[in-house]
């Protein structure tokens, strides 16, 4: 290959993971509607990858036993691989991310909630943006932070997305630790943050 096929290849490598990832990067809520579209065609890629990238290896080997260029099935097999090595392995990893982004910048409204409490002697019913400050997630595929008054506590938290809108994962705020699950699963994961925890909701 030339060195200009090289560089297209890295390119469209990092372009497919780009884009498959994009709702677990920081950035603005604005592109959080293309990246779920990019993210879903990334998992539907990934399922038909199984097929797809071993063809293409096939591909590879066929033209380098005949001396042949492999630019063409190299990048046949790159669309078809990446996704699926993506979505199996640094997906899971870049979601952890982006919620733990998500949980630190949630945390400062917690804090402003325990402030109007101590000032209040009771903890609002609703979060009015003309007295506390609605921070940004910093992450595209959160679009906003959730706020409900508890019995005895309150309750933060926001969603991103898992697999096609169907699954996705709720991330929530309890200072008494009193999260209950809300899908068919009823399984609570613990953050490192301990009075933040999350769950995959089916």
């Amino acid at each position: 290959m030339s060195k200009k096929q090289v560089k297209i290849s890295i390119g469209t490598l990092l372009l497919i993971l780009i884009l498959i990832n994009l709702p677990f990067l920081p950035g603005p809520n604005i592109l959080n509607g293309l990246g779920q579209i990019f993210f879903s065609i990334g998992q539907i890629i990934g399922t038909i990858g199984l097929l797809g990238a071993p063809i293409g290896f096939i591909w590879i080997i066929i033209n380098k036993t005949r001396k042949l260029n492999i630019f063409r099935p190299l990048l046949f097999t790159i669309i078809f691989f990446v996704p699926l090595i993506s979505i199996l392995f640094l997906t899971r990893h870049l979601r952890d991310f982006s919620r733990e982004i998500g949980i630190k910048n949630g945390n400062k409204l917690v804090r402003q909630i325990e402030e109007y409490k101590l000032k209040n002697g009771n903890y609002p019913e609703h979060i009015d943006k003309t007295i506390f400050t609605i921070p940004h997630s910093s992450i595209i595929g959160i679009d906003h932070y959730n706020y409900q008054k508890t019995e005895n506590n309150f309750e933060v938290s926001f969603t991103q997305n898992v697999l096609f809108g169907f699954n996705f994962e709720i991330v929530t705020y309890n200072n008494g630790n009193e999260q209950k699950p809300q899908g068919e699963l009823q399984t609570l994961y613990k953050t490192n943050d301990k009075n933040w925890k999350y769950e995959i909701f089916d």
